[in-house]
């Protein structure tokens, strides 16, 4: 019997499909248990029950989310650092000096993404401590995705679908994209950064602005005047 989307069959033979647990859950073709049902576009699995609720303002949400939870231009998920721990463990007694490294992960940011390798980190084996940035939801440290709606909206331009991380406007980086890189500056919190010279030229532009305004202003006065 072929195992439909929406439903897990986990032992082979004849006998019935068990549907995911209701309407707001889905699966893929052939799925085998229940762990491979995920929520329905519109909904993000809860990590704390394990249900699936609507998304918040600024979630993408128009697809399944067996990968990254992504946001929309102009917000911002919150991100953390998490520490890669190498262990070190000794073999037998011809192998006393000989470190070997295992894996320790306290994530898993979906059954449906393969875990990292740390050799495919590009880490050397030894014994430093190695950093590794993602979001609170992927990391699990959070129950659903923390959006925030950036303040300069258009600093914001939303997710990398591979890393789920969060995309900033070139000259931006930051919680919320809200710092100007080296060469970049801005006027408010509220506007995006801009090169230095684009902003002497834009106040330049300014006060050239002001100077017309008051000489037409002056201008005026007098003929009024006559």
């Amino acid at each position: 019997m072929r195992v439909r989307a929406g439903s897990f069959k986990s032992e082979l033979g004849p006998g019935p499909c068990t549907p995911c647990r209701n309407e707001k859950f889905t699966s893929l073709p052939g799925s085998v248990s229940e762990a491979d049902c995920f929520c329905n576009p519109g909904y993000i699995t809860n990590r704390n029950d394990s249900q699936c609720y609507e998304c918040e303002g600024g979630l993408d949400c128009s697809e399944p989310f067996p990968f990254h939870p992504r946001v929309e231009p102009g917000y911002y998920q919150l991100e953390v650092t998490l520490s890669i721990l190498p262990e070190h463990v000794h073999q037998d007694e011809h192998e006393q000096d000989r470190d070997v490294r295992t894996q320790r992960w306290e994530w898993n940011a979906s059954h449906y993404i393969a875990l990292p390798k740390l050799a495919e980190l590009g880490r050397p084996v030894g014994n430093d401590t190695y950093t590794r940035k993602m979001t609170s939801y992927d990391a699990g440290i959070t129950a659903l995705p923390v959006v925030v709606e950036c303040l300069a909206r258009d600093a914001c331009l939303g997710t990398d679908p591979d890393t789920g991380l969060n995309l900033c406007k070139k000259g931006q980086h930051g919680f919320l994209c809200g710092a100007c890189e080296g060469h970049y500056t801005r006027t408010s919190p509220f506007y995006s950064c801009a090169t230095c010279n684009t902003y002497a030229q834009s106040m330049a532009a300014i006060v050239v602005a002001n100077f017309v305004a008051l000489g037409f202003i002056f201008g005026l006065t007098f003929l009024s005047q006559r």
